[in-house]
């Protein structure tokens, strides 16, 4: 589910299945329903040194009441954790942690990716995820390889037909199906994403960068649809 290529590291997460009751940024959750078996939340290792319904690797390090962190402060690192089960195919909603920093004053690595696709654990070098992958990716960019009118930090959406590879010299401008410059590095505490899915109606992406802030509308992309067993 994330990939990266900087220092970051997550909190708690959480998934829900939900009926919304009206259309894109004026849905009404009429029913929630938090799905344990996405839930992750301290303590994250079990007696088996794993973590439950979750995969992780590359350079992840689990703080068991810590975090998670997805790579060190070194150049050059990769680290992920992918949930081993599916997602709903209809409708859901993921709200999930972050903190991205490091000792640099400006640079912090490449960002990190939250995905919902066909494909798993393929490391690679889309945030981490292999390249041409099948659904859904949304990429939390932390250094231009390009010239933007947008400044940097920002968070883009894409959806991956499982053909197009991502357009990595352009920071995926060829690719885009949404974005808002979001300043989210090096902040004193967490930031939170949420990121909810109505089949064939929207995808919309919220951020909040500080505690007790209101959730921010990043971008809502209309008509999609995501692969199912993703």
């Amino acid at each position: 589910m994330f990939g990266s290529l900087t220092k970051i590291a997550l909190g708690a997460l959480s998934i829900l299945s939900l009926a919304p009751s009206t259309f894109a940024d004026d849905y009404i959750e009429t029913d929630a329903i938090y799905l344990r078996s996405f839930t992750l939340e301290a303590p994250y290792i079990d007696e088996g040194f794993q973590i439950r319904n979750y995969d992780f690797g590359g350079d992840a390090i689990v703080n068991s009441m810590g975090n998670i962190r997805l790579t060190p402060d070194l150049p050059s690192r990769q680290g992920w954790l992918w949930s081993t089960t599916t997602l709903p195919n209809d409708y859901w909603k993921v709200e999930f942690d972050f903190k991205v920093g490091g000792k640099g004053g400006y640079l912090y690595g490449d960002g990190m990716g939250f995905f919902v696709t066909k494909e798993r654990a393929t490391a690679g070098p889309v945030f981490g995820n292999r390249d041409n992958f099948n659904g859904l990716g949304v990429f939390f960019d932390t250094y231009p390889n390009g010239k933007h009118d947008f400044s940097v930090p920002f968070i883009m959406g894409m959806i991956g037909d499982g053909k197009t590879p991502y357009d990595n010299a352009h920071d995926g401008d060829a690719n885009r199906k949404g974005m808002c410059e979001a300043y989210f590095r090096n902040l004193k505490d967490s930031s939170k994403a949420q990121v909810t899915y109505l089949k064939g109606q929207f995808l919309n992406v919220q951020i909040q960068l500080q505690p007790h802030d209101k959730w921010i509308n990043c971008f809502t992309i209309s008509g999609v649809t995501l692969p199912e067993d993703s």
